[in-house]
């Protein structure tokens, strides 16, 4: 399972193109998990989400 923590901005573009730089695959559906979100936070900017992708190799 490929994991990221997101602080600031990163897209699923960026990590896609990370796990194909390191020759893994997507193995299933993605997961986000709000660590710090509106109910933490009152500005967007300090959001933080957990990005899972199972994968494997290729």
């Amino acid at each position: 399972m490929a994991h990221t923590i997101v602080i600031g901005v990163i897209t699923y573009e960026r990590l896609l193109m990370e796990l194909d730089q390191k020759d893994y695959e997507i193995n299933g559906d993605a997961i986000e998990l709000g660590i710090i979100d509106l109910s933490v936070a009152q500005d967007d900017s300090e959001y933080v989400t957990e990005i899972q992708i199972p994968v494997v190799k290729r």
